[in-house]
């Protein structure tokens, strides 16, 4: 069967723009550890496109991971027998906690940008929440940036005496050598 050239043409169209963007979120990804949280705000602010291309990046790189944190981190969630559960998802990408665990607990979600109607938009060193009335507080791959002692302070305002910081992340951004 022979091939048709503007289908040979539009997939290497497709794959061009495939490549470029996974360069995006990789170059999003490097910028958001070198900045600080209200800077990452006004960068998604004035190109929401990259917010966009940032997380599709994320769920397409997710999906060839061998571990997945944020399935590991609900499935922690659903272990827990504890009524009244009260959860901060600090930098929540499309809430997928909130989704899984809604008809459980309590989730707050929070990110830079609305991926959906469950998020609210803040920066995660200044969260609407009042102090002390959070169970547990969760970063998966969400502590980046040049203030992170500001994201554990919030989470500490947050948290009520005794319970849990949770986080997962991914080592390589906290080295400066």
């Amino acid at each position: 069967m022979p091939v048709d050239p503007d289908e040979t043409a539009l997939s290497e169209e497709d794959n061009s723009l495939e490549e470029l963007n996974s360069s995006i979120f990789r170059y999003v990804n490097e910028q958001l550890c070198k900045m600080t949280g209200d800077e990452a705000a006004g960068f998604f602010r004035n190109d929401p496109h990259a917010f966009k291309i940032y997380h599709r990046g994320y769920q397409k790189q997710s999906k060839l991971w061998s571990y997945n944190p944020v399935s590991s981190i609900i499935h922690w969630l659903r272990s827990l027998a504890w009524s009244g559960l009260v959860i901060a998802d600090m930098g929540c990408g499309d809430a997928k906690i909130s989704k899984a665990m809604s008809s459980l607990a309590t989730v707050h979600s929070f990110d830079l940008v609305a991926a959906n109607e469950r998020v609210t938009v803040c920066n995660m060193a200044k969260v609407p929440l009042e102090s002390g009335s959070v169970d547990i507080v969760v970063f998966c791959l969400s502590l980046m940036g040049t203030d992170l002692h500001e994201y554990f302070r919030e989470a500490n305002r947050l948290l009520k005496n005794g319970c849990v910081f949770k986080s997962s992340l991914c080592f390589y951004k906290f080295y400066t050598g």
